[in-house]
């Protein structure tokens, strides 16, 4: 199940990143952790070209890469149905620019993320653990893992957040009466 991976470390999947401007003599073999700089925040989409849903996951994920995300954020397309060509068309075909576009190496799911239904969203933590796997909300989630991480750093813990810490910084952000209200406790 896509929840049993969560507060865990990220696990690596190898994947074939698209070189500069779709050129494929610039293609590079790599893994899924080596892309995401240290303190660094990582959304990943798993997609297949033919799957009807996934152009508006990987427009939202693109998005967010414009965003005041951008350099905080890594937002990677991964292709698991299909090769590097075929998820450049995709990117292509859906205006996408600001992700990083790669397919998995051999083409085989990625059963480490429990990826079976598409689009497959997976937010790692700037620590390297996973922070949501399938139901990411952008950019709401990036939001309050990142959030997480510099109240981590500004109080010099060094313990990674349990998963009902996150699940509670994602009910802070739905729900106005968990919100932080300095009168919540007079």
């Amino acid at each position: 199940a896509p929840s049993d991976v969560v507060a865990r470390v990220a696990p690596d999947v190898e994947i074939i990143v698209s070189g500069n401007g779709g050129v494929s003599c610039f293609d590079w073999r790599t893994s899924l952790n080596a892309l995401r700089q240290p303190g660094q925040a990582m959304v990943v989409d798993f997609f297949a070209p033919w799957c009807g849903s996934c152009p508006a996951a990987a427009k939202r994920l693109d998005a967010l890469a414009r965003s005041e995300f951008a350099g905080k954020c890594a937002c990677v397309l991964v292709c698991v149905d299909g090769g590097l060509d075929e998820a450049r068309q995709f990117a292509t075909t859906n205006g996408i620019i600001e992700c990083l576009v790669a397919a998995v190496k051999g083409g085989d799911l990625p059963d480490e993320y429990g990826v079976s239904g598409l689009p497959h969203l997976v937010l790692i933590a700037p620590d390297g653990t996973i922070a949501k796997n399938y139901e990411v909300s952008l950019p709401a989630d990036v939001e309050c893992v990142l959030d997480m991480a510099s109240l981590d750093q500004e109080s010099g813990s060094s313990a990674h957040p349990s998963r009902v810490s996150l699940e509670f910084k994602q009910l802070e952000l739905q729900d106005p009466l968990l919100r932080e209200n300095d009168r919540r406790w007079v």
